[in-house]
């Protein structure tokens, strides 16, 4: 395959795939903004539910919450997207893809973790 073909087939690749990425941010950009909504007043000076963020408490567990639901997911999704580009150019993309499965598994870990330390607040029944 010529330079200029391949580099056809990986713009094309490319463009296709940032135009599914807008398409489903228009579609689901309207679902996440109800899905955040809380009612007529907007929650100010509020880290997690039940919890004020002047105390450690509330940050750590805001800290927590942020890695796990927004960074590790953004941050894997791009390690896998770079193992397509990867894949594409013909180089390695291994390295990528464990990169990104790892992430997601921290991720995962740290959701666990949070549900169980919300399910042991709740007590033992």
């Amino acid at each position: 395959m010529p330079t200029s073909r391949r580099m056809q087939v990986c713009v094309r690749a490319y463009l296709w795939t940032l135009a599914i990425h807008v398409f489903m941010g228009i579609i689901l950009l309207p679902a996440a903004a109800i899905a955040q909504q809380s009612g007529n007043s907007p929650v100010l000076g509020k880290a997690v539910q039940g919890q004020s963020a002047a105390g450690i408490e509330g940050t750590l567990e805001t800290g927590v919450n942020y890695i796990s639901n927004v960074l590790g997911p953004l941050a894997a999704g791009g390690f896998l997207l770079h193992s397509l580009v990867a894949y594409h150019q013909g180089g390695r993309p291994m390295k990528s893809i464990i990169t990104g499965v790892g992430l997601l598994g921290v991720s995962q870990a740290l959701r666990l973790v949070e549900w169980f330390v919300t399910s042991g607040q709740a007590g033992i029944h």
